[in-house]
């Protein structure tokens, strides 16, 4: 089976990564391909509201390509083609997603969605998937609603979704570099993410139950 990530972190080695790798290293195990997309890297943006794909013509009509053309462009069609298990991460700031997180959902979902009366759904098959999040808030409640109005949208217009949410994680490499004395810096500490953290842990059994599923379709 084909595994893709989507590291919505501007940090290429953050904890989202960190989350994301460590599944991908599970699937790999089990003998599947994986792929790592960093969304920063890549030269796109959210929704252009040009309707294209509400237009009451092929291909449009039955499909749900974006028409806009960028560096997402091909990562789109590979969900939508290649992949079995989608996994997308993104870290939680000012109580929303990352901008670029925010941009790919709005084309990955938007395109799917039929204005019909029925309200129909024009992906032709669906694609188990998590949405994981980190945060700096020691406590997931400010967020339960937010992660669970995503989850939602990743059920109706892509697939089976699991969620994974990280609280208190450590932000900064050097905490002494940075001013930081709301935290406290050895609780951050303790909190860096290793092949021994429960998040980590989490994250290894979350890729073994994504794998089962999509595995028995």
């Amino acid at each position: 089976m084909k595994v893709l990530a989507i590291n919505g972190s501007p940090r290429r080695m953050g904890n989202d990564a960190y989350l994301l790798r460590t599944m991908l290293a599970r699937a790999e195990a089990a003998g599947h391909e994986t792929e790592f997309v960093q969304l920063s890297a890549l030269d796109f943006r959210g929704c252009r509201s040009c309707f294209a794909c509400k237009l009451d013509m092929e291909p449009w009509k039955s499909s749900c390509d974006c028409a806009v053309k960028d560096g997402l462009t091909p990562i789109l069609g590979k969900i939508d083609a290649e992949t079995d298990v989608l996994l997308v991460a993104a870290p939680i700031y000012f109580g929303g997603l990352s901008a670029d997180t925010y941009a790919f959902f709005e084309r990955l979902f938007f395109p799917a969605l039929n204005y019909d009366a029925e309200h129909t759904i024009n992906r032709k098959r669906r694609i188990t998937s998590a949405f994981i999040t980190t945060q700096n808030h020691d406590v997931p409640d400010p967020y339960l609603p937010l992660v669970a109005n995503y989850k939602a949208d990743m059920e109706r217009l892509v697939g089976p979704c699991e969620t994974l949410m990280a609280v208190e994680t450590a932000q900064f490499d050097d905490y002494s570099r940075f001013v930081s004395s709301m935290f406290d810096v050895p609780r951050r500490e303790s909190r860096r993410f290793t092949p021994q953290s429960e998040d980590v842990k989490k994250a290894a059994e979350l890729m073994d139950r994504l794998l089962e599923q999509a595995a028995q379709g």
